[in-house]
């Protein structure tokens, strides 16, 4: 979809991208693996456009919010309950970083999932609540044969 309105945007005095990525884009989470995946690859994606099109009227800009408490994460609570940002605080953080021209925007923990991505990227694995959450996945599966 960026490609297609690529062209329209570069004619622009002043044009912005905001992709959408995730604190969960810096750090493996093994109950998560392909959500985890996708948002690194916005994330590389637009670490990539923000270069190619840094000589242009567009400016590129990721908003990696962290685990929100919205209904996306309803039934995961005991992965984001401690952590879970509220939303409206969320909201205000994230229009705060565009108002001061932030290229990436990381609200709540998504500095420190960052951090600990490029530090120490295999302490994120929660080997335990990840065990018992495909235990549980396999014998619910079980059930259903």
């Amino acid at each position: 979809m960026i490609q297609q309105f690529l062209p329209q945007l570069k004619r622009q005095q002043t044009a912005a991208i905001v992709n959408v990525s995730s604190g969960l884009a810096f750090v493996p989470l093994a109950v998560k693996p392909i959500y985890c995946a996708t948002k690194a690859a916005v994330h590389s994606y637009t670490q990539s456009l923000r270069v190619q099109l840094k000589n242009s009227s567009v400016k590129v800009i990721e908003l990696a919010p962290p685990a929100v408490k919205t209904n996306f994460n309803k039934g995961q609570e005991e992965l984001n309950s401690s952590s879970a940002m509220d939303v409206n605080k969320f909201a205000k953080v994230s229009i705060r970083g565009l108002e001061r021209g932030q290229e990436e925007i990381l609200p709540g923990w998504s500095p420190v999932a960052r951090l600990i991505g490029r530090v120490a990227p295999h302490a994120v694995f929660m080997k335990t609540e990840a065990e018992r959450m495909i235990a549980e996945g396999e014998k619910d599966a079980k059930h259903i044969r």
